[in-house]
């Protein structure tokens, strides 16, 4: 089920809020179980019972691993490879050997849910922050099957989380500003990331493109991506919000870095943090030689690619943006470090375009092809004849998501967020609730479109 949807916006999350604010404090974590399995089970029922046996795996190799027995390190091994070697038969193998023609044949967001559970039997192994495995499965269950992280992140360390599941802070204040949070995650991926998305679908699907509509359908899709998964991480932060839980940030402005290592600190900060606690810093991370570092970060990049899906194209964006670091890093660094803030901006954010390409072309050849047409291989020249037409339909919307991706605006608005006015509250509120009935009129009058991210 979709947040962005007429089913959850008025049957699903109304009565889910409703059940979950009446019934007593101590079935409040059951009840958001159940409820959390329902939304799952709503887009994905054919695989509800996979995900449940894992569930159940998961729990009972939790026990052993916290057991504190010398077993404990192989039970950790062997609970890994289990889950792991699930991600990767129906994730990978089914996709390889064309076994499931059919997408319900692969558990919903099975990769955040594998990399949920890793944080969980990891976190209990080495004790962090003094957790230790729940012996109670409601416990387990609440954070694993948690519904507003479960299908697209943000991933939630289980150390972060596991202190707010026995006391959730329900409070009026947390409601309100969750509310808030949620409608703005929803204007982003209805009113701006769906719109951009429906103009870069014409664009790439024309035989070939000018040089500038190749450039403006790349701009396009950056543009999509961002506010289509920002908005879902928006939306998943409100939600946990007025249900009592915090959940950490996603997204800082990457579009307004100064590098490719400092956009991989702002962009999915969640995946990044992940990578970085459970794979680079064990791997001796940047105390280690230089060669060994350079290794380090390839594997962890590779393994970013290898995450988001099957095809070349993943891998070979994950490369790309792992060669970017490393020189960024060890050649270039002191040579841009003079560099105005600007150019160090306007130059990261074409290079994080041109690697979205690998991510929006259908195979490695296609995207090469749509790299060569930003040079001028099309045959259309510079400025086709269609330029002027998607021109004026894109100027708009690529105008205000800009504007959304400049820090001053977002720190005007988070100021204004922050303010102890009360009427500066309740012009937000209003605002919230003007934009909440523009996205419903936008899904009830369009055809709904998924959020990219449920492909990952």
């Amino acid at each position: 089920m979709s947040f962005a949807s007429v089913s959850f916006l008025f049957y699903f999350l109304p009565a889910a809020l409703l059940l979950y604010y009446i019934c007593p404090r101590k079935i409040k974590g059951f009840l958001l179980v159940l409820i959390s399995l329902l939304f799952y089970a709503w887009g994905s029922t054919a695989t509800l019972l996979v995900i449940l046996c894992s569930f159940l795996f998961n729990y009972v190799s939790g026990l052993a691993i916290g057991s504190g027995r010398k077993k404990s390190r192989v039970s950790l091994i062997f609970a890994v490879i289990i889950n792991v070697a699930v991600l990767v038969f129906y994730k990978y193998v089914l996709t390889w050997f064309h076994m499931e023609g059919n997408v319900n044949g692969i558990p919903l967001g099975l990769s955040f849910y594998t990399f949920t559970v890793l944080s969980y039997l990891i976190d209990v192994y080495r004790g962090t922050d003094g957790v230790k495995a729940a012996k109670n499965p409601v416990r387990l269950a609440q954070y694993v099957f948690f519904f507003p992280k479960f299908i697209s992140g943000p991933i939630e360390p289980y150390h972060t989380m596991a202190p707010q599941l026995q006391s959730p802070d329900v409070s009026l204040s947390n409601v309100r500003t969750g509310a808030v949070r949620f409608v703005t995650g929803l204007f982003k991926k209805v009113l701006i990331s769906d719109v951009l998305g429906t103009l870069f679908s014409q664009i790439q699907g024309l035989p070939s493109r000018s040089v500038f509509l190749a450039w403006l359908g790349m701009l396009l899709f950056t543009l999509q991506l961002y506010f289509d998964f920002c908005g879902y991480s928006d939306m998943a932060i409100g939600l946990a919000g007025m249900l009592g839980y915090k959940l950490q940030e996603n997204f800082d402005e990457p579009y307004a870095s100064t590098g490719i290592s400092d956009f991989w600190r702002r962009w999915h900060i969640s995946l990044g943090h992940w990578f970085r606690d459970y794979i680079y810093i064990p791997m001796g991370g940047n105390r280690c030689s230089q060669s060994r570092q350079i290794m380090n970060l390839m594997t962890v990049w590779l393994l970013t690619g290898f995450w988001h899906g099957a095809s070349l194209n993943f891998v070979f964006w994950g490369l790309y943006h792992g060669v970017l670091i490393i020189l960024e890093k060890f050649c270039f660094d002191k040579f841009t470090r003079r560099w105005p803030n600007f150019i160090k901006t306007v130059l990261t954010f074409i290079l994080v375009m041109i690697g979205w390409v690998f991510f929006f072309s259908p195979s490695l050849m296609e995207a090469f092809s749509y790299i060569g047409e930003l040079a001028g291989t099309g045959g259309q020249g510079f400025f086709g004849g269609l330029s002027s037409y998607y021109l004026s339909q894109a100027c708009l919307p690529v105008i205000i998501g800009l504007l959304f991706c400049i820090p001053l605006v977002n720190k005007a608005l988070a100021y204004l967020g922050k303010s102890r006015y009360p009427i500066v509250s309740y012009i937000l509120l209003i605002i919230s609730m003007i934009l909440l009935v523009l996205c419903v009129g936008q899904i009830i009058g369009a055809t709904n479109v998924s959020f990219l991210y449920f492909n990952f």
